[in-house]
């Protein structure tokens, strides 16, 4: 049975029932789709691609001549598994990805399935199509087999079923398969197509493909909604077939050589996609066949194979590459679609739900999916506008014309003259129709189809936009940039600051504000105020052409960056803060809008619908409002790919160990969202860098170049086109290994090192100190005992020898010499008692350091000795010695010079101070030895403590010295009438001594004694 083209007004029809949320629009043209092709010559690919699918975790997979490639929207990768377990013959004609993630190939040379990294082989032979059934089960047509079984064969275990050998089946091999609503498999050869459902079949075709043995046979199977099935057979004479209820029916379309159909399809919208040999892309749905070829865009005429991904777009394969079909946001009309010419410059929407398209040579209309034209007899259609009676006004050339009814009538001058070239008109709220033209620059009042009143430039400036406004009179906006609002006779003229050009848009509120759109932001007039909205507000860019509300209030922008969506609670926001950054909606060109200026009104308009109409003086775009908010909710997947460290590529999944000094690391990621890849939003985070999210844009990878040894945790996630995230994202872990001068063992140890080393050098200073001090005491103690040698050699002798001769001399005296005598006895007293007190100083300066008692001791010793000999007039001094601290071992020249200082002091206490108690006190400390000396006698005199020797009191200034020499530190406290106390303090490092060290005393020190 042959059908002409009115079959598709009617079978055809039952495919459109249903149109499922992830499908193309069918509604409109496939040149109105967005469309992206991947050629051969581009260098996309090696070899044409064969075979596409999609599997569960979201890529796309192309099999081709050469190999199987994967692709996330941007990048095509080769597959690496398939390269290093391939069979004889790495052509890859089918591809399945099932429901459990697996991804079934079918190459030359058997099926491959892969997941989890696993690649396992399970049949032989070319695998031409695949196919996974309602219950889950994997099919595989095959051809070339070199085992017997046939050409159908079901993945069942480790060993395949084949059947379809046998005389009955007459299958020995088989191309395409399909399965239809009840569960049926159709498999086509090129003898027969076959229905098959668990071991019985029905052959079909057998007799019209016999006279072809050899040739293609059956290429393609398609189920549609319905539940017929279409093959395609692409052999003259045979050609298109469909099936229902199991009765074949040839099928013929006008305009459509059926012949050369090689691949059928049907999408989840239920409409047919059929490919040709050599004439690209038909598409039918309800009574429209589309037509889409190379012409057009196509990789190439001869097209191999559709698939649709779950989002709904639709993938072609053809010889020389592969092509996405997509929705736009924004739909174009243009020649493609029937426009008269690709230079509209004016659009109205009228009441009716029909578009009229002011355009070059006609005048275009829109209605119910079709563009028609009307001629005019002129060049092109200028300004358009609907009045409140539903006539259309028409602006041709220099003439106005109302169409009704199928004719133009013109509107003239009072003196029969035609108006000019009208730029705009508006209709305003008593049904005055107001136009201005470009011819003169004039301004005209029509009532009733008649002009009423001509304004001239001198009266009004010259008008190149118009609007009605709602609450009475009509807004103007002036060439010169400024706006205009004009009743009764009245005129208010609006200076727009730095605007400098005539606004490319005018719109009203239906409150009375006003919008005008300019070069350099949006102006808007509202209760006496103008403010400027622009993009220091965050708008996407400057440059605005025209702008409409839709039913929700949202005011849509037709700017030259897109299309800017502002909804009107942040308008109000924004009149409130004219500071802030607002939130809107934005499609560019990737949505589809291709914004321009258009030269006459309106340039914009709104259907009964709902939809909005913009032209751009080339072509008429349109997007529906109430589309957009149905957006695609499901968050694109996100993978991380690879990542690289030094040129080097290491493998994703689990942590990765970097080695030492790692500094070139780039991570590169992905979205799978195929709608329009390039609006695919990233941002990412390295927790031990930062807490926030770093914005990527549509960047795929992410750099780092300082990165320290160390565990690190990336993480990254995306949005689709919609701007809903997947907020899991992805994640990798990484660590860099250190260099040995980067691990905790070589710092602590070289913290160890340092801290022995400044130890060493402590020990060190120390040791060169305590030198210093015993050279000092060495030098002090060789100076007592060079001080005693002179006495004991000069003094002390001349003192013996003065002695020796007063002895003669009073040997000559006679005992009643009487005073003489006496004196002279005396004289030899006292010399004799000066040369024992000199044998005692010698005794001392050359006595041995006191190394064998403690200092306490011989503080003890020496203050009771001065105890027994001096006594007060009131009776004995009291004395006492108190010790604090744990006593620590002294060093034996310090030791002796500190009790030389404190016995010099308690001596001066007991014979000057006239004390009634005495005490002094050593205190071990950790840090320093004190010893204090008190007395509660009558005290020295301030000015006395201060001169020292230069008062005479050279016995000050003597034990300030020695203490100097020792390293320590003398202080005096004392007043007249309240007591003295000294305090003598050595620093701990100094005076004590240590474990691993005794200081030897000076060889000059070990004899002493006197002679």
């Amino acid at each position: 049975m042959t059908i002409q083209h009115s079959f598709a007004a009617t079978s055809i029809l039952m495919l459109l029932t249903i149109v499922p949320a992830a499908a193309l629009d069918p509604n409109i043209r496939i040149t109105q789709y967005g469309h992206t092709a991947w050629r051969l010559q581009d260098g996309a690919f090696d070899s044409a691609p064969n075979a596409i699918t999609q599997t569960a975790d979201g890529y796309v997979w192309i099999g081709t001549g050469s190999g199987l490639l994967r692709f996330d929207g941007v990048h095509f990768t080769s597959w690496a598994p398939l390269t290093r377990k391939m069979l004889a013959n790495s052509a890859v004609y089918s591809l399945r990805g099932s429901a459990d993630g697996t991804l079934w190939i079918g190459t030359g040379a058997g099926l491959l399935s892969w997941r989890n990294d696993n690649l396992r082989d399970h049949i032989r032979g070319r695998i031409n199509s695949i196919l996974e059934d309602q219950k889950g089960r994997i099919w595989a047509a095959r051809s070339r087999a070199s085992s017997s079984g046939g050409g159908l064969c079901q993945v069942a275990g480790e060993r395949p079923i084949c059947v379809g050998s046998d005389d009955r089946m007459k299958l020995p091999y088989a191309g395409p398969l399909a399965e239809d609503l009840n569960g049926n498999l159709w498999i086509g050869s090129a003898n027969q197509l076959m229905q098959w459902k668990e071991g019985s079949f029905k052959p079909y075709l057998r007799k019209e493909l016999q006279p072809f043995e050899g040739e293609a046979g059956v290429e393609s199977i398609a189920v549609a909604a319905d539940g017929s099935v279409w093959a395609a057979i692409p052999i003259k004479g045979v050609g298109l077939y469909r099936w229902v209820a199991g009765s074949a029916r040839k099928v013929a379309l006008a305009e459509i050589p059926t012949q050369y159909i090689n691949t059928v399809f049907t999408d989840r919208a239920g409409v047919l996609w059929m490919g040709t040999t050599n004439a690209g892309i038909y598409r039918i749905y309800g009574s429209r066949v589309d037509h889409f070829r190379s012409e057009d865009g196509l990789s190439s005429n001869a097209v191999t194979a559709f698939y649709q991904d779950r989002e709904g777009n639709v993938w072609v394969a053809t010889t020389k590459g592969l092509d996405c079909f997509r929705d736009r946001r924004v739909i174009t009309f243009s020649t493609s679609e029937g426009l008269s010419a690709d230079i509209a410059m004016s659009v109205v929407a009228t009441q009716d739900g029909k578009v009229w398209i002011g355009n070059r040579g006609a005048l275009d209309v829109l209605e119910g999916g079709k563009v028609s034209s009307i001629r005019i007899a002129g060049r092109r259609v200028t300004s358009l506008l609907e009045d409140h009676a539903s006539r259309l006004w028409v602006g041709v050339d220099n003439t106005l014309a109302v169409y009704d009814h199928g004719n133009f009538k013109n509107v003239t001058r009072r003196d029969g003259s035609p108006l000019g070239l009208v730029l705009a008109m508006t209709e305003d709220r008593e049904q005055n129709l107001w136009a201005s033209v470009v011819t003169g620059h004039r301004l005209f009042q029509i009532r009733d189809g008649r002009v009423k009143e001509e304004f001239t430039e001198g009266q009004l400036p010259w008008t190149s936009r118009l609007a009605a406004d709602p609450t009475g009179g009509i807004w103007l906006g002036f060439s010169n940039g400024n706006l205009g609002h004009y009743s009764n006779g009245d005129l208010k003229t609006i200076p727009v600051p730095s605007s400098g050009s005539a606004a490319s848009g005018l719109s009203v509120d239906p409150d009375g504000s006003a919008w005008a759109e300019t070069r350099t932001g949006i102006i808007h007039w509202k209760n006496g105020e103008t403010k400027i909205l622009g993009a220091r507000n965050g708008l996407p860019c400057d440059g605005f052409l025209s702008s409409i509300r839709d039913n929700q209030a949202t005011l849509w922008i037709y700017a030259k960056c897109g299309l800017i969506g502002i909804p009107d609670s942040e308008l109000k926001r924004w009149w409130q803060q004219p500071n802030t950054r607002i939130q809107f909606q934005f499609l560019d060109v990737f949505d589809g809008a291709t914004p321009g200026f258009s030269t006459f009104q309106p340039t914009a308009t709104k259907s009964p619908d709902g939809r909005l109409w913009f032209v751009n003086d080339a072509v008429l775009q349109m997007v529906d409002p109430g589309a957009l908010r149905s957006t695609h909710s499901i968050p694109p997947p996100v993978y991380i790919q690879e990542l690289h460290a030094d040129r080097k590529n290491y493998a994703i999944g689990g942590p990765r160990s970097l080695p030492p000094r790692s500094r070139d690391i780039e991570i590169d990621y992905t979205a799978l969202s195929f709608a329009i890849p390039q609006k695919v939003r990233f941002r990412y985070r390295l927790d031990e860098r930062a807490a926030e999210w770093q914005d990527a844009g549509a960047r795929r990878e992410a750099f780092y170049s300082d990165l320290a040894p160390g565990q690190y945790h990336f993480h990254v996630s995306a949005s689709n086109n919609d701007g809903v995230w997947n907020e899991q994202g992805a994640t990798v872990n990484f660590s860099i290994a250190p260099e040995y001068y980067q691990t905790i063992w070589f710092r602590g140890l070289m913290g160890a090192a340092a801290l022995f080393m400044v130890a060493g050098l402590h020990r060190f200073r120390l040791y060169q100190i305590r030198r210093e001090f015993n050279a000092h005491l060495e030098g002090s103690v060789n100076e007592r005992l060079r001080v005693a040698r002179e006495l004991h050699d000069t003094l002390l002798q001349s003192f013996h020898a003065s002695l020796v001769q007063m002895q003669a001399a009073r040997n000559l005296f006679s005992r009643q010499s009487g005073e003489a005598f006496q004196k002279l006895d005396s004289a030899i007293k006292m010399t004799a008692g000066a040369i024992a007190e000199g044998r005692g100083a010698i005794q001392q300066l050359r006595s041995q350091p006191t190394d064998q008692a403690d200092l306490a001791r011989l503080l003890t010793i020496a203050g009771q000795e001065l105890a027994r000999s001096h006594e007060t007039s009131s009776g004995p001094v009291i004395w006492r010695l108190v010790v604090e601290g744990t006593r620590r071992d002294l060093q034996p020249l310090l030791q002796d010079e500190v009790f030389r200082i404190a016995r010099e002091l308690l001596r001066n206490a007991f014979q000057h101070a006239q004390a009634k108690q005495i005490e002094a006190e050593i205190r071990y400390e950790r840090r320093m030895l004190r010893v204090h000396v008190r007395d509660d006698g009558k005290g020295i005199d301030p000015e006395i403590l201060r001169e020292g020797g230069r008062a005479g009191h050279w016995g000050f200034a003597g034990m300030r010295e020695r203490a100097q020499q020792i390293g320590a530190h003398l202080e005096f406290w004392s007043e007249r009438g309240v007591g003295t106390e000294v305090q003598l303090t050595v620093v701990a490092s100094i005076a004590y001594q240590t474990l691993h060290k005794r200081w030897r005393l000076p060889l000059s020190m070990r004899n002493g004694g006197v002679s």
